[in-house]
């Protein structure tokens, strides 16, 4: 096969023979065959045949091993070629065979064979370059080893076997006509094309074989090149149903003998459907990239290597007021020559050498205006497209005007002024701001500010002013801004945005005003309408109570006074028998107990209110009181039907300090309530025990702990948080089953606090009963003894009071003067050190100069009050009083105040007025159950 070089001229060329070619006939495997081995453009063996592994010895996966492929050729000495020596190499690369070349292989056993190969190149479509290459050899036996007859003969039919399988290996359609126009070879894409077979087209014309139609399209020209003997050129478009639309060129090639006649024609057949519409799609895309230029709204020229325009849209002409006629073809800087001595020579040249892109923005007073230029340099030459900013740098310096009046009033102005772009970014801070923040003004740019917030205002400020710049709205934002020292302080802060004609945002202006008084201000407010709210509540309660309180009262005394007078009335009239006499004294007596028992309970709570209740304390074993409590309501209980069940899980000889009369009040009167809410049949568990109470500092505590478990009515979820407090009843209606004013328990709180101990309640509902459990702290058995007559009683108080609080360092914060002394001279009668103090910062002073064992602190103090002092000490270092023991003695005594003082740090809450002794027990258990 020809190049397209070579094709443009005459050809001479001598056939292998003159008779037509023989239709192929299946290879023999006998030796002496021929092998074939196809590469791609790369060299890279693609296939390969039998003959060819057989010969070689390698099989075809060995062979196609693009890593270590054998298809390596040596020279006699086994020596591998240079590879631009190769036959392969040289048919890739200059686009023609190589033939009756000898080289060497070696074979898998070391044996080196000889061989006669031919490359014949293979051509896609109408391209210059090969994109194949085919080898076909035979291995050659010397003389004196073969017995054949002739071998120029054998080597002149090699040959021909060889081109024919060349030809049929192209994708291209080959005829080759004789003289006469009739077929002498056709190869197999030619055979594939025709449809017909290797018998219908050889020695035919092509009048013979195919429709008119088609060759009154090909023969014409196949005349012309027979007789003006020159290369002839057809293109034909056609359309089949399989392949849909496609065009083909025909070349018609005249091969010439000796005497210069026509001796045979090659006609090639090259399919170019895939270049005419690549081609058509070019010339589309060009069409529309014209299109494009001419409708975008930037000017836009493109330029050749020597400065001449070569394309101008409609919007360059306007804006360079020329036309395109006057421009294209004419060199730049002819046409505007003021341009030479301009930024833009520079840029253009730039652009153009160096070939980088460049944009840049210039005032051109050729025409009075300013472009925004952008260069994109090619190797055809430079695209050039221009904007006109003529009027968006007029609003640039308009703002910039604008922005310095702005800058110059913020300056000015009390309040952090800022701006900020379109996208939310700060880009301007007033003096204000450096001087309250501590940030300069470079620093707190874009989104610098951030760290400013408070933690908790942080992320909600953020959002807020995102919200804002993506809808448009007016910013307003209270938050928290830390000044340069720390602390942190309230701001309002408030921007606008100001929009162009368009109405879109082109810049943020905002202010920060301090606020922190006003907020504080409104807070106090809050907390004090909250605290008026609850009081009125509270109030409102307590009223509610007292009219229940009362009423029951009334009714309470009224009934064992009726009774009471009515037997009275009837003992008065001497007609009863001596068993109604009986019973009506009887009757009497216990309702004079029942009224004695109610104005005893009523006193108590008298006392309890005023701080006038005193105990009588010392040691006292903890069964025999319990027993002597038990005898006392067993009867009431037999009466009844009620079963009570003792438990004893403690030593008979437990004791404790109290007493004796107030610990057998709280027990009487849980087992009062008991036998009161357990119906008949029911039962009553009463069990003492010792248990131990783990404290913060590793340390335990030793109890005695008092329960009574009843199966009765039980208390519902709702109540059960107000079951101690005083003139308080599950039930207070003028229907309900049991009697009472609801003081008793109150009591038993009261008492049970006084001696230090602690008393709970839990019911897991109505119908499910109830425990009350009340723990005294233990004294260990060679604790003070039970004295045994008044005297050494007197003599044990004494001891007891003295030796209580002995060695005990108390430091006392209160503000009011005679509480202040009483505290002071109660605790030393005790036996403690008493340090008093106060305020809550003489109290801080004291703890940094001196150590102590435990604080006790009022809870209402002005300036700093007890809850602000504990949780200042709860700061300090424990060598500093950081975990000093500290009691809260105060007049807030509502449950909800209690559970604030231990919050905050304290490990125990008295209520005033308190008892002296029992605010000397409590420190006493507070300090040593701490050092157990």
């Amino acid at each position: 096969m020809q190049n397209s070089k070579q094709s443009e001229s005459r050809l001479s060329y001598t056939p292998l023979q003159q008779e037509p070619y023989l239709k192929p006939e299946p290879h023999s495997r006998t030796e002496g065959d021929m092998g074939m081995i196809l590469q791609n453009a790369q060299g890279q063996i693609q296939s390969c045949n039998l003959t060819a592994e057989k010969i070689l010895g390698y099989p075809i996966q060995r062979m196609i091993n693009p890593i270590e492929s054998p298809w390596i050729f040596l020279d006699q000495a086994g020596s591998p070629i240079p590879v631009e020596s190769c036959p392969v190499y040289l048919t890739l690369a200059t686009g023609r065979p190589c033939l009756n070349v000898i080289v060497y292989c070696r074979k898998p056993d070391g044996e080196l064979i000889e061989l006669l190969l031919n490359t014949q190149p293979l051509f896609q479509g109408g391209e210059r370059s090969p994109s194949a290459v085919v080898t076909t050899f035979t291995e050659r036996v010397h003389p004196q080893e073969t017995n054949k007859q002739n071998p120029a003969l054998q080597t002149l039919r090699d040959h021909e076997e060889q081109f024919r399988m060349a030809l049929d290996s192209i994708p291209n359609t080959l005829v080759i006509y004789d003289a006469q126009r009739r077929f002498q070879f056709v190869n197999a894409e030619g055979i594939r094309r025709s449809g017909k077979s290797w018998e219908e087209l050889i020695g035919y014309q092509d009048e013979d074989v195919f429709p008119v139609e088609l060759t009154q399209t090909y023969v014409p020209t196949l005349k012309k090149a027979i007789a003006t003997r020159r290369i002839q050129k057809l293109e034909v478009t056609k359309t089949a149903s399989d392949l849909g639309s496609y065009t083909t060129i025909v070349n018609y090639v005249p091969v010439l003998n000796a005497e210069g006649e026509v001796d045979q024609v090659l006609g090639i057949t090259y399919d170019i459907t895939d270049r005419k519409r690549f081609e058509e799609f070019l010339e589309a895309k060009n069409r529309q990239i014209t299109n494009i230029f001419k409708s975008i709204t930037d000017g836009f020229v493109s330029l050749d290597h020597r400065w001449c325009y070569t394309f101008v849209n409609a919007k360059a002409e306007e804006l360079l007021g020329k036309s395109a006629a006057e421009l294209i073809g004419h060199n730049l800087w002819e046409v505007f020559p003021e341009l030479i001595v301009s930024p833009t020579y520079t840029y253009f040249h730039q652009a153009l050498t160096e070939q980088i892109p460049i944009e840049y923005e210039e005032f051109y007073s050729l025409f009075g205006r300013w472009f925004a230029v952008r260069l994109y340099p090619s190797t055809q030459g430079l695209s050039v497209y221009f904007l006109d900013i003529t009027e968006r740098k007029q609003t640039e310096a308009a703002l910039r005007e604008s922005e310095e009046r702005f800058r110059n009033l913020a300056e000015s102005m009390p309040q952090i002024v800022w701006s900020a772009n379109a996208d939310g970014s700060v880009d301007y801070y007033n003096q204000r701001w450096a001087e309250f923040s501590g940030i300069t003004q470079t620093d707190g740019q874009g989104w610098g500010w951030q760290p400013v917030l408070h933690p908790e205002d942080q992320q909600r400020t953020v959002d807020v002013w995102q919200q804002s710049v993506q809808t448009g709205q007016i910013y307003e934002c209270e938050h928290r801004l830390m000044r340069f020292d720390g602390e942190f302080r309230w701001y309002l802060s408030r921007g606008v945005p100001v929009r162009d004609q368009q109405g879109n945002i082109v810049k943020w202006y905002g202010t920060a005003t301090d606020i922190h008084e006003q907020k504080l201000a409104t807070a106090e407010r809050e907390k004090l309408l909250a605290r008026e709210q609850a009081a009125r509540a509270e109030a409102e309660t307590a009223n509610q109570i007292k009219d229940d309180f009362l009423a029951t009262l009334s009714h309470e005394l009224r009934t064992p006074m009726n009774a009471i007078i009515g037997w009275a009335n009837l003992l008065r009239t001497r007609r009863l028998d001596s068993a109604v006499i009986t019973r009506a004294l009887e009757t009497i007596e216990r309702n004079t107990k029942l009224l004695n028992q109610l104005i005893e309970d009523i006193l108590d709570v008298s006392r309890i209110i005023q701080g006038k209740l005193c105990l009588n304390c010392y040691s006292i074993k903890i069964m025999p009181m319990v027993e002597e409590a038990l005898e006392m309501v067993r009867s009431t209980a037999i009466a009844k039907g009620v079963e009570i069940i003792t438990v004893w899980e403690t030593a008979t000889t437990a004791s404790v300090f109290g007493d004796i009369n107030r610990l057998q009040q709280i027990v009487w009167n849980l087992l009062s309530n008991a036998v009161k809410f357990t119906p008949s049949e029911g039962q009553i568990t009463v069990k003492v025990s010792r248990v131990e109470e783990n404290l913060e500092d590793t340390t335990s505590m030793s109890w005695v702990q008092i329960q009574v478990i009843d199966n009765g009515c039980g208390i519902s979820p709702e109540f059960l948080p107000f079951v101690f407090e005083r003139f308080r009843q599950a039930d207070g209606s003028t229907t309900r089953l049991h009697g009472g004013l609801g003081l008793g328990l109150a009591i038993v709180r009261h008492l049970v606090e006084m001696h230090g101990g602690q008393v709970q309640a839990e019911s897991p509902g109505l119908g499910q009963g109830a425990t009350f459990t009340v723990k005294l702290p233990l004294l260990e058995p060679e604790s003070l003894k039970v004295p045994t007559s008044g005297d050494q009683v007197s003599q044990v108080e004494l001891t007891t009071s003295q030796v209580l609080l002995s060695g005990l360092r108390v430091l006392v914060v209160e503000d009011e003067a005679d509480t202040r002394k009483l505290i002071q001279v109660t605790l030393q009668e005790y036996g403690a050190t008493v340090t008093v103090v106060e305020t809550a910062l003489e109290a801080l002073e004291c703890l940094q100069k001196f150590s102590f064992d435990v604080l006790v602190s009022d809870l209402g103090m002005p300036e700093i009050n007890g809850y602000a002092l504990i949780e200042t000490v709860r700061t300090l270092p424990p060598e500093a009083g950081g975990q000093i023991r500290a009691i809260a003695l105060t007049a807030y005594a509502s449950a909800e105040d209690r559970k604030q003082a231990l919050a905050v740090g304290f490990e125990q809450h008295l209520p005033k007025p308190v008892d002296p002794l029992a605010l000397a027990l409590m420190i006493s258990r507070v300090v040593r159950g701490a050092n157990r």
